[in-house]
């Protein structure tokens, strides 16, 4: 099966194109699954704006979108919705209750911090750090 389970959209600030431009581009080179896992919108709680992940506030679009994209494009491809997220433990709980009312078929791990992002190296780059 030709399929791609990691597909981040603009919202994430790092991919170009709509959600539909994604969806039909898959469907024109024969792809048979296509999964979208933006990077999750971790709840921080003190006004930090991530610049590499969705706010809480565009959750809702997401879904919109990608559900009416599901159901549109169903005879031609298999739209999963899903995110990539970190293991942080201190930001589950407000993470789970964010996600617990949207048809959220999966989560791949993406451990790019091991603490919030506002007090961590990115672990893409190289560093000194130790820590």
């Amino acid at each position: 099966m030709f399929a791609n389970y990691h597909t981040h959209t603009a919202r994430c600030g790092h991919a170009r194109g709509t959600d539909r431009e994604f969806v039909e581009s898959a469907i024109a080179h024969g792809m048979k699954v296509l999964g979208f896992a933006d990077h999750c919108p971790w709840v921080f709680g003190d006004g930090y704006r991530s610049g590499i992940r969705m706010t809480d506030k565009e959750v809702e679009g997401y879904f919109r979108s990608l559900t009416d994209l599901r159901d549109e494009y169903a005879d031609d491809i298999t739209i999963y919705i899903g995110f990539e997220a970190e293991y942080i433990p201190q930001l589950i709980e407000a993470q789970d209750k964010l996600l617990a009312d949207y048809p959220l078929d999966y989560m791949i791990m993406g451990q790019h911090f091991n603490d919030p992002e506002y007090c961590q190296v990115y672990m893409g780059v190289p560093t000194g750090d130790e820590a």
